[in-house]
């Protein structure tokens, strides 16, 4: 474990921190008042960590998202291209866009035997 990981808590870390805390048995005095109080600020500050944990994950998975299809699309462009440099679809260029956008399906083997 790195330095920083250790600064900063992970989303693993607060959930097995609202898991493990023990339950309020409600059953509290009312001297404790200030005890309530001071857990339920804590457990305001750690929802709004939470919630900042999760809007960074989210962020986190949004841009490795984008980078798939970024990635997904330059690929099928260049098969596009390959396809239009093929010889016999050179000179049947209406099939590059049928094939590059309805692709035949895969058949069985037994089914070509």
């Amino acid at each position: 474990m790195d330095a920083h990981s250790k600064l900063k808590p992970t989303l693993e870390d607060y959930i097995l921190e609202m898991e493990t805390r023990p339950p309020d048995s409600g059953q509290m005095m009312e001297k404790d008042v200030w005890a309530q109080l001071h857990q339920k600020e804590a457990d305001l500050l750690l929802a709004a960590e939470l919630g900042k944990a999760l809007l960074e994950k989210n962020e986190e998975l949004k841009k490795n998202q984008e980078k798939l299809i970024d990635d997904y699309s330059a690929k099928v462009e260049a098969l596009r291209q390959s396809l239009k440099e093929t010889p016999f679809i050179a000179k049947c260029p209406r099939y590059v866009d049928q094939i590059c956008l309805n692709p035949p399906k895969p058949v069985a083997l037994e089914q070509q035997i």
